[in-house]
């Protein structure tokens, strides 16, 4: 909203410089455009608003295309940093996974070590 009430600001301030500009149409000059090229004798001062509304049109258009261009990198990063997080959501399951298995390798392990040493006690009574 604010970008529009800015826009039509803008507008109605080229509109007022452009009428002081008819109404002082003095000094004339004309613009070569080409070597064999020129223009009919113009107000220095519609030149220069020209050349000013000119030059704000080139800006606008490098700006939308800078714009355009980070929004492109924008929307490629986050689809990156989704696949990325999806990665590691699947590798926090593999480790917890994992994590489970060597808890009960580890159990597995302790009854094993307990019978053997239940085991060795039985075999140097007899």
């Amino acid at each position: 909203m604010l970008g529009k009430i800015r826009l039509i600001f803008w507008l109605i301030a080229i509109l007022i410089i452009a009428y002081f500009v008819s109404i002082n149409s003095e000094p004339r000059i004309s613009i070569t455009l080409f070597p064999n090229v020129k223009t009919q004798p113009l107000p220095l001062s519609l030149i220069i608003v020209g050349s000013l509304i000119l030059g704000t049109i080139l800006i606008l258009i490098i700006a939308i295309s800078d714009w355009i261009v980070f929004y492109l990198e924008k929307a490629k990063l986050k689809k990156k940093i989704k696949s990325l997080e999806k990665d590691l959501d699947n590798l926090r399951r593999e480790l917890e996974k994992c994590n489970k298995n060597l808890e009960s390798y580890k159990s597995k392990e302790k009854s094993l070590s307990g019978k053997k040493v239940i085991n060795q006690n039985e075999d140097n009574q007899k």
